[in-house]
């Protein structure tokens, strides 16, 4: 979860989510039949314990803890399941103020739903920081007494549905290629921190392959290293493809507490903010994900980046024939701004046997080679 803005406003991550199911609505109805009689839902390891102590524990020791005097805060962006969110500035901080998402919560006083917030902030912890992913910024737990956390995250301008869908008019296949811009792309792909992305094609920049290979790679990455992790997305799409003011590409949408695994794939849960359309086949007729069923999402991303924002399988209605029909080998159609290579790779993530799937870094290998070129 983060946020992004569309025409100069700020959205909560869930409305993001809602914004691609916003003309799937079928899919929610259908989703809900297919999994309602799935069976118990996931116990909670920490069920008989108190939320608001284990929230305690799990940041006892890491060094998170922001001082609320620290914290400016700017709009509320909106307001989620468990409390307002707020953009804000964080002051004395290394490398001088940032701009920040604060999420206040609430913390119920129901144990599960309790334990769902401890679970998103293990989430977090467990999987530390990386440059193409929405990190964890700090919390302030002064009130965790009283069921209060505040929890910090990084801020994003944009997601790149909206900017591609807002921009597909700006769109060239090649752009200007320097060799300024490729020495940039060099030290980005060794330290993309603090290299000058800027100077990279970005959101700043003319809309051109070389800018959708790049969001193409950097997804990847940031995908690559959630699996690193053992942690499975479950819900990748564009819309939980977030951009910086520079460009860079960090996916969200990875922190529900389901979304962290031991097995190398679990039983799906019984919520309906998946869409039919990202799903993988052994996710429809089997009911699992795993890291290979995300791999088949990210050929979907691929294939709205490549189609400057469209709907999946557009014109195709969700209906049990559509399911049958993805089972029995349905793929999207070639986008319209894909050379062969990238419709090939599209094809490749969507393979009915997830073992034949490229992994992440084959995937960034092989864009990588294009980049270069």
């Amino acid at each position: 979860m983060a946020y992004s803005t569309r025409d100069a406003t700020f959205q909560e991550p869930n409305e993001t989510t809602q914004r691609r199911l916003s003309y799937v609505n079928r899919e929610a109805k259908i989703l809900l039949k297919m999994f309602q009689n799935l069976g118990k839902k996931r116990q909670w390891k920490v069920e008989d314990s108190d939320p608001q102590q284990e929230l305690h524990k799990c940041v006892q020791g890491a060094t998170l803890e922001v001082l609320r005097s620290n914290i400016c805060f700017g709009k509320q962006l909106g307001t989620g399941a468990y409390g307002p969110s707020f953009k804000a500035k964080l002051t004395d901080h290394p490398g001088g103020s940032s701009d920040i998402v604060v999420r206040k919560y609430k913390i119920p006083k129901d144990r599960c739903t309790g334990h769902e917030v401890f679970e998103e902030l293990r989430v977090r912890l467990h999987i530390g920081k990386h440059v193409n992913i929405v990190n964890l910024i700090g919390v302030n737990t002064l009130n965790i007494s009283k069921g209060k956390l505040w929890m910090l995250l990084e801020y994003c301008e944009l997601d790149v549905l909206s900017f591609l869908r807002r921009n597909h008019s700006r769109y060239k296949e090649e752009g200007p290629d320097s060799s300024a811009t490729r020495l940039a792309q060099r030290q980005y792909d060794n330290d993309p921190e603090s290299s000058d992305v800027n100077k990279i094609p970005s959101i700043h920049k003319d809309l051109n392959r070389r800018c959708l290979l790049l969001w193409g790679k950097q997804a990847a990455e940031g995908m690559d290293f959630l699996a690193s992790k053992s942690v499975v997305h479950g819900s990748l799409c564009a819309a939980n493809l977030l951009l910086t003011s520079n460009g860079i590409v960090k996916v969200t949408g990875f922190e529900r507490p389901q979304e962290i695994y031991i097995d190398t794939k679990h039983i799906i849960r019984d919520e309906i903010s998946l869409s039919l359309k990202w799903m993988a086949t052994e996710t429809l007729s089997e009911r699992t994900f795993s890291i290979k069923s995300d791999i088949w999402a990210y050929g979907i991303v691929l294939w709205e980046i490549f189609s400057l924002g469209s709907t999946p399988y557009p014109d195709i209605p969700v209906t049990t024939d559509f399911i049958d029909k993805l089972v029995n080998g349905l793929r999207n159609k070639k986008p319209k701004c894909a050379k062969d290579f990238e419709y090939n790779l599209m094809l490749a993530c969507w393979g009915h046997d997830p073992l034949s799937r490229p992994t992440y870094s084959e995937i960034i290998h092989q864009l990588q080679e294009v980049l270069e070129k």
